[in-house]
């Protein structure tokens, strides 16, 4: 029985051995599968990381959207109203043109009524845009006796007639 015996602890010896390399062989594939799953959960942490990082710009380019289409809804009022404000010059352009031509012709007929006999009143053309429009009170007067006359008449008497202003 010895032999038996001695066979059977040998096969339970090279059992044990198998059990033990078995055991020994399936705790390293444990520890190769935990550091894959913690190699895996990094990688979950930094896509949940760039995920939110996505997000967060997404929701950015959302608000400059929405800012940019208020910008431009903006611009298009603005424009609407320099249009407006344009077509508004021309026309006030136009109306000052014809008051201009107006007063000119007011003017010249106000030429011919003015003067001395011996002399026409020749006045520049009035331009109402420099506001420069002056001549010298001795221009309407035929020479210097005829100018210096006109201040020496009396009070209350105007140039035209010797009455008094108030009858």
């Amino acid at each position: 029985m010895s032999i038996s015996s001695s066979s059977s602890e040998e096969l339970q010896a090279e059992i044990a051995e198998k059990s033990v390399s078995e055991v020994a062989e399936l705790q390293d594939r444990v520890k190769q599968y935990e550091r894959k799953c913690e190699s895996l959960e990094k990688t979950r942490a930094d896509h949940d990381k760039e995920l939110k990082t996505l997000q967060d710009l997404l929701a950015l380019k959302d608000a400059s959207l929405a800012e940019l289409q208020q910008f431009q809804e903006r611009c298009t009022e603005l424009e609407t109203v320099i249009s407006d404000l344009s077509e508004l010059a021309k026309q006030r352009d136009i109306e000052h043109e014809k008051h201009v031509i107006r007063l000119n012709e007011e003017l010249g007929k106000a030429r011919s009524f003015a003067g001395s006999p011996k002399k026409a009143l020749e006045l520049p053309d009035l331009d109402f845009n420099n506001g420069n429009n002056t001549f010298s009170s001795i221009d309407i007067f035929d020479d210097q006796t005829e100018y210096m006359n006109f201040f020496r008449r009396p009070a209350q008497v105007g140039p035209l007639c010797l009455a008094p202003l108030g009858s």
